[in-house]
C-alpha cells in the first residue's frame, strides 16, 4: 500500500517516543514508506534523511490515489447520500485525515479509559467511531438476532421444568441428591479447547461414567447421558437445545457456563420435593454467606469451586418451589431473601461489576427461575418487592407482586435491598416473624454511617437510596420524619425537635463501586 504514496506533511511537531520513531517537524514532507492500520502508525523518512515510525495522525497525505481508511471515513461523513461517497483524485485528504484522526481519538481514549468488558455494555462504541448508518443498521441486527436466541432459549428452559412435558423414556431417573453428588463428580472430568469452546467430548464423557461406575455397557452410557441432557446438567456447546446425546458432539457443564442469563440452571430440578419456599431462601442466603465469609474471594476460579458449585445445586430446587403456600409476612421475607440471594451469587458468578452502568445491566439481564418463571434482578426490586413497575395482567407473574399499601413501610423495604456498594446497606437473612426488626436494624447500622444531620446550615446528608421514598409519594419532610426513627435516639432528638431541616440527598456516592463482601456489612440472622 505504501506504493501509492507520494509524500506527506506533518501537521504538528512530533517527539519520538522509542527508538523506532523519528521526529516531526511542523509543515516538513515526509516520504511515506509503509503503514500499520492495527497501531495507526506510519513509516517514513523526514526532510534529515532518518526513516523511522510516527503516529499517522501527525501526517495529511498529499497524493492522487487515497487510502482506503480515508475513504472509509469520507464516506462515513455523508452516509445518507450514497452518491457523494465517491472521492474525487483531487480531493483535499488533510481534511479527510483530521476527522479520522478525530474518531480514532475517541476511540483510543473510550478503550484505554474503561475496562475492555465495557465495549459489550456501550451500544454507542460503533457511533463514537463513526457516523456510519449502515454500521448502526449492522449493530441492531445483531442485537435484534442476540435478543431473539436469548428469548428461545429462555422458552426452551422454562419448557424443560414444565411437569406435563413428556419425559423420555430413554433417560434414567434419579434423586436429587445423588445426581449432585454426579455433578460434583464431573467437575474432574478434564476439559479441552475445541476452537473457541471449552468443554469435552460425548466419548471422553461416556469414558468417565463407564470408569468410575455410574453406567456399564452401551445402552446405561446412552440413558445416563440423555438424562444428563434433558436435566441440563451437561448442555452441547454449538446448540444448547439440542436433548439427544452422540459421542460426537462437544458438550461442557451448564455449572461451569458464564453467560449472561439463566442463573440457578446448574440443572432441572426433578420430581421431588422443593419443600417449603422461605425456609428453602432463609438456608440459600445462609450458606452463601457462610461461604463467603469463610475464605478470601478468588472470583476467577470461584465457578469451579466445588462449595460454590453445591451451592449453585442447591438454588435449583428454587425452580419449583410452592410460592401459592406463603402467608402474607413469608411472603414478604421470602422475597426480600431472594433478592439478595440473587445480588450476592451473580456477583460470585461473573465476578462483581466494574461501574454502575455494568452493574444494572447485570440486574436488567441475568435472571433466576422461580416458580417456573424467570425473575430479573430488577424485576423482584422494583415490580415484586417495591411495586414501581407492574407485570402485564396476563403474565403469572403478576400475582407474586408484594401488595404493600403502606408508602412507608415501602421505605423501610428499601433497605433490605443491598447491591453489594458502600452506598447501600449490608446483607442480612429475614424471616416472617422477625422481618420488620431486622430491617430497622440493617438502615440503623447504614444510616449511623451514611446520615449527615448539620444543624448549623440545617441539611440532612443522605444516601442516595432516599431518593426512592419520592416514587412512593412520600415528601422530604414525611421523610424526615421517617428517617428519625431508623437513627440512634440523639440524632433522632435532632432531626425532630429542630425545624427547618431540608434533605441532602447524595448523588455520587456510588460512582466508583465499592463492594464490600466481609464481615463488617454481612449481617446474621
Amino acid at each position: 500500500m505504501a506504493a501509492s504514496y507520494e509524500t506527506a506533511v506533518a501537521l504538528e511537531d512530533y517527539t519520538p517516543q522509542n527508538d523506532d520513531e523519528i521526529a516531526l517537524v511542523k509543515g516538513e514532507k515526509v516520504m511515506i514508506r509503509a503503514f500499520n492500520n492495527n497501531a495507526h502508525t506510519a513509516q517514513g523518512e523526514n526532510e534529515k534523511g532518518e526513516v523511522g515510525w510516527f503516529p499517522e495522525c501527525k501526517i495529511a497525505v498529499q497524493v492522487q490515489q487515497v487510502n482506503a481508511l480515508d475513504f472509509l471515513a469520507a464516506s462515513m461523513t455523508n452516509s445518507t447520500d450514497k452518491k457523494q461517497a465517491t472521492i474525487s483524485p483531487r480531493v483535499d485528504t488533510s481534511s479527510l485525515t483530521e476527522k479520522r484522526r478525530q474518531h480514532s481519538e475517541r476511540l483510543s481514549t473510550f478503550l484505554t479509559q474503561k475496562p475492555p468488558r465495557k465495549l459489550l455494555v456501550d451500544k454507542n462504541i460503533l457511533t463514537q467511531a463513526s457516523d456510519s448508518e449502515d454500521i448502526k443498521v449492522a449493530q441492531e441486527a445483531v442485537m435484534k438476532e442476540k435478543e431473539s436466541k436469548r428469548a428461545k432459549l429462555e422458552k426452551f428452559y422454562l419448557t424443560k421444568m414444565d411437569p406435563k412435558k413428556k419425559k423420555d423414556k430413554d433417560a434414567k431417573e434419579m434423586p436429587e441428591k445423588e445426581l449432585d453428588a454426579l455433578i460434583q463428580m464431573m467437575l474432574d472430568i478434564p476439559t479441552e479447547k475445541k476452537k473457541d469452546k471449552i468443554g469435552f467430548s460425548g466419548k471422553v464423557l461416556a469414558e468417565w461414567l463407564t470408569e468410575n461406575n455410574y453406567a456399564e455397557g452401551k445402552n446405561d452410557v446412552q440413558a445416563l447421558c440423555n438424562m444428563l441432557l434433558n436435566r441440563l446438567v451437561i448442555y452441547e456447546t454449538s446448540d444448547r437445545t439440542n436433548t439427544k446425546f452422540s459421542p460426537k458432539d462437544f458438550y461442557n457443564l451448564s455449572c461451569k457456563n458464564v453467560e449472561f442469563g439463566a442463573m440457578n440452571l446448574d440443572k432441572v430440578w426433578g420430581a421431588d420435593d422443593a419443600g417449603d419456599a422461605l425456609t428453602l431462601s432463609v438456608d440459600l442466603l445462609t450458606n452463601l454467606m457462610k461461604y463467603m465469609q469463610k475464605k478470601k474471594l478468588d472470583f476467577g476460579n470461584m465457578r469451579t469451586d466445588p462449595q460454590f458449585v453445591k451451592i449453585g445445586l442447591q438454588m435449583t430446587a428454587l425452580q419449583k418451589c410452592n410460592l401459592d403456600s406463603l402467608t402474607y409476612g413469608s411472603k414478604e421475607a421470602f422475597w426480600i431473601n431472594l433478592y439478595n440471594i440473587m445480588v450476592l451469587f451473580v456477583y460470585c458468578r461473573l465476578c462483581p461489576p466494574a461501574s454502575r452502568s455494568d452493574r444494572q445491566l447485570i440486574h436488567d439481564k441475568c435472571y433466576f427461575t422461580v416458580a417456573r418463571a424467570h425473575y430479573s434482578l430488577t424485576e423482584v426490586r422494583e415490580n415484586v418487592i417495591l411495586g414501581l413497575n407492574q407485570f402485564p395482567a396476563k403474565d403469572k407473574r403478576s400475582t407474586s407482586t408484594i401488595d404493600e399499601k403502606d408508602k412507608n413501610r415501602k421505605a423501610l423495604f428499601v433497605f433490605g435491598l443491598p447491591d453489594g456498594t458502600e452506598a447501600t446497606p449490608g446483607f442480612y437473612v429475614y424471616n416472617a416473624a422477625t422481618l420488620e426488626s431486622k430491617l430497622k436494624e440493617a438502615a440503623m447500622v447504614f444510616l449511623e454511617n451514611k446520615l449527615v444531620v448539620d444543624d448549623t446550615d440545617l441539611k440532612i446528608k443522605c444516601p442516595r437510596l432516599v431518593r426512592t421514598f419520592k416514587q412512593f409519594g412520600i415528601k422530604d419532610q414525611d421523610a424526615i420524619k421517617l428517617l428519625s426513627g431508623w437513627v440512634l435516639p440523639w440524632r433522632s432528638k435532632i432531626m425532630i425537635e429542630q425545624p427547618g431541616f431540608e434533605l441532602d440527598i447524595d448523588s455520587t456516592s456510588s460512582q466508583e463501586p465499592c463492594y464490600l463482601f466481609d464481615s463488617t456489612v454481612v449481617g446474621e440472622e
